[in-house]
């Protein structure tokens, strides 16, 4: 895992919300989380072409999509988290400061940042943050009534920010403009979407795979993806997903690894394709989501009878295990690994309140406030000592409880760590500490930890 890899498990979502729930993350770890789901969190690697390259049919989804909706909400839309977990940093938002620790790279910590490992914590400049959310190279926040954007610019990800970003990065946070009402932003790689007020998702930035929603290459300028009475929205590697008021999910962009969670291809077992998908389409058997998070390359949601559903990328031998399952038990999707086209149940995850997506792992916050995870076990980030996975080699489907964390109010993943905050305002991260994400300088000979431990100078 390089350290420019970066994961968006936070969204960054602001109106009502259920109490305590990441955005992420869309990042992230985004956050996913990124990183949503109301909110769930929102932070690798690459089969024939389909009979039916699915495009005619993502045309007639994308027109129905705004039409099939009514306008009366059903489900609140995405509260913002604390954190903002990119794939090897962190950041946290307290006191309208966003601090941010670990990998310090294409300016993502802000203006006269140190490149390289950053612990203690830095603060970003410039900026009273509310919210925010750490991408592959770039970063933006809600502060001061706007939009801000800063870091890597090289596909015109940071948009129409004020003064233009005319280099290839741009450090200082610039205010966005030409898109209005701004309650969530979210990013993965090198673009990025936000879903304003009134319900639609606006994308700008690259574009592989149709990933912003549109034909045609890397653009600053900001278009609608056509899709309506959104309540949420995440993003991954080439995709993103969108919950919408009715209760459904739809995702549009890359389906190589069954992210769109459809299958686009009849002429092959796994059901992806390389083909890109720009038109939103709803996930196949799935309603009653009432959480969505989307990771690197799968996505999960929680239903409203308390079930998890995951699908996409469920990894390769020696790393998965992330969709709740053994991989093996997947159809391979071309020399990537395995995937599953559609949502699959995730056993023995208890009573959910919230879920977070990493790059080889998820998590989910329970109602008696402790954390599971399940997953690739890499460095510690499941939460338990990953040498219990030496058989499996290092995989681990099945729901754990993290231990020694317990009250824990909030929860986001990057790459292949975790943070999560307490009711005592305590933050406590685990997993890998390659870049010091974890807020050490060292968290023991293996870079890692997965006993949760507090940063440093924080």
């Amino acid at each position: 895992m390089g350290k420019q890899r970066f994961l968006a498990t936070l969204a960054l979502g602001l109106g009502v919300g259920l109490a305590g729930l990441l955005a992420c993350s869309g990042e992230g770890g985004g956050a996913g989380q990124g990183g949503a789901a109301p909110d769930g969190s929102k932070g690798a690697d690459g089969g024939d072409r389909p009979a039916d390259t699915g495009r005619g049919a993502d045309a007639e989804a994308g027109r129905d999509a705004s039409a099939e909706a009514g306008t009366t909400p059903s489900l609140p839309t995405a509260s913002p988290s604390a954190f903002a977990l990119g794939f090897d940093a962190s950041c946290v938002v307290r006191d309208a400061k966003l601090r941010c620790w670990g990998s310090s790279v294409y300016g993502v910590f802000g203006p006269g940042a140190p490149t390289g490992t950053r612990i203690p914590p830095w603060t970003v400049a410039g900026i009273a943050p509310t919210a925010a959310v750490v991408a592959e190279d770039h970063a933006c926040a809600l502060a001061d009534g706007g939009t801000y954007c800063w870091g890597a610019n090289l596909a015109s990800q940071l948009g129409p920010v004020t003064p233009p970003c005319e280099t290839s990065t741009c450090a200082t946070p610039a205010p966005l403009t030409g898109v209005p009402g701004v309650a969530q932003v979210v990013g993965h790689y090198n673009a990025t979407c936000a879903r304003v007020a009134s319900g639609t998702v606006t994308c700008w930035g690259g574009n592989e795979q149709g990933s912003a929603g549109r034909d045609g290459g890397a653009s600053s300028v900001p278009s609608t993806v056509p899709l309506t009475n959104v309540v949420d929205v995440g993003m991954g590697y080439q995709f993103a997903c969108a919950l919408r008021q009715d209760g459904t999910v739809w995702c549009w962009g890359s389906n190589e690894r069954g992210t769109l969670g459809r299958s686009t291809n009849a002429g092959s077992a796994s059901g992806t394709d390389t083909e890109a998908h720009p038109v939103p389409t709803p996930v196949t058997d799935l309603s009653g989501v009432v959480q969505l998070a989307v990771g690197t390359h799968h996505a999960c949601a929680l239903l409203s009878d308390g079930k998890v559903t995951c699908w996409g990328w469920n990894g390769d031998p020696g790393r998965g295990g992330q969709l709740g399952h053994d991989p093996k038990g997947d159809a391979r999707c071309g020399d990537i690994g395995f995937c599953r086209t559609s949502p699959t149940e995730v056993a023995g995850v208890g009573a959910v309140v919230k879920i977070a997506a990493g790059a080889w792992h998820t998590c989910v916050l329970r109602t008696d406030k402790t954390v599971a995870c399940w997953g690739w076990s890499f460095r510690g980030a499941l939460g338990h000592d990953p040498s219990e996975d030496s058989a499996t080699e290092g995989i681990a489907p099945t729901p754990r409880v993290v231990a020694g964390l317990a009250d824990v109010t909030d929860l986001a993943l990057g790459g292949a760590h975790a943070c999560a905050l307490t009711s005592g305002n305590k933050v406590l991260c685990w997993g890998n500490n390659n870049e010091g994400q974890l807020g050490h300088a060292d968290a023991g000979p293996a870079l890692g930890s997965w006993m949760p431990i507090e940063p440093v100078g924080l």
